[in-house]
């Protein structure tokens, strides 16, 4: 006879489907479901994006809660540091208007609308990179047209 004690020889650990205890017999021939024992009810209840499962088995002492998804969306971003850059460094005009779409974008995730605050964000965003692109290619130019005269000028 083989000692489960011996250190030189060593058992596999028991796999997942293996339970302890009494084996399940499953539902045996010739006999009705019994009331309460096996029967699983269950609800469902969405609330502030969440949904939870009820699951209630009256056998077993009653029911629980299990939160099976819990999301809250994503705020979008309003690019309102960048707006303000862009007012205060860049191109006012075009500025002005993106921190006007920027604080429209903020007021409407607080409001939890998150579609027009995505797409208000991105017209904020459109109005910046126009005014920091416009500003880009102004100074250029204008750098260009002063070396360019000035040049022209001496020689």
């Amino acid at each position: 006879m083989e000692d489960p004690n011996d250190p030189g020889k060593s058992y596999p650990p028991p796999t997942y489907d293996q339970t302890p205890g009494q084996p399940d017999y499953g539902q045996q021939p010739g006999y009705g479901q019994q009331p309460g024992y096996g029967m699983v009810q269950t609800q469902q209840a969405t609330s502030n994006n969440q949904t939870i499962v009820m699951a209630s088995n009256p056998g077993y002492g009653g029911g629980g809660a299990i939160i099976v998804n819990q999301s809250n969306p994503i705020r979008p971003a309003s690019y309102l540091a960048l707006s303000i850059f862009v007012l205060m460094c860049c191109n006012p005009p075009c500025g002005i208007i993106a921190l006007i779409f920027s604080i429209l974008s903020s007021t409407a995730a607080d409001e939890e609308d998150f579609e027009s605050a995505r797409t208000r964000g991105k017209v904020a965003l459109g109005l910046n990179l126009f005014g920091m692109i416009s500003s880009v290619l102004t100074v250029v130019i204008v750098v260009v047209v002063l070396v360019t005269a000035t040049a022209t000028f001496i020689g």
